[in-house]
């Protein structure tokens, strides 16, 4: 069985070598982007089975990656995971209305990073990664 990729999407090197680390020690594919444009030009190679995205980046920010995402039919089933270190209700607010599936917050454990990706994978991957 193939693995289900990640797009992984954050302007800090550090936080995508750690993500990316835990993502594929549990078998995931991890595809990373620094900005929003980046992830944009990796989805035209390959759709990913979700994307990770930080909400605050320069150029195309998480949110408005979503919205872009959402707008494109090819794309727009899929599953979008917002983790951010911004706490603000506003921030809440501007991943949910651009579509977001969840939103969590940084830091987060790689059990609940773990988690959180495998609550959103498509249904016919439910076996690839268990816990």
């Amino acid at each position: 069985m193939a693995s289900i990729s990640i797009l992984l999407v954050d302007d800090h090197q550090d936080s995508r070598v750690v993500y990316s680390t835990i993502l594929r020690h549990h078998g995931y594919t991890v595809l990373e982007a620094a900005d929003g444009d980046e992830a944009l030009r990796l989805t035209h190679g390959a759709v990913p089975g979700v994307v990770v995205t930080d909400l605050n980046m320069p150029g195309l920010d998480g949110a408005s990656l979503i919205r872009v995402l959402k707008r494109d039919p090819d794309l727009a089933a899929i599953p979008t995971l917002v983790v951010t270190a911004d706490t603000s209700w506003e921030a809440r607010c501007e991943a949910e209305s651009a579509g977001c599936s969840a939103f969590v917050l940084k830091p987060l454990s790689p059990r609940a990073l773990v988690a959180a990706v495998q609550a959103l994978r498509p249904a016919d991957a439910a076996a690839v990664h268990p816990v």
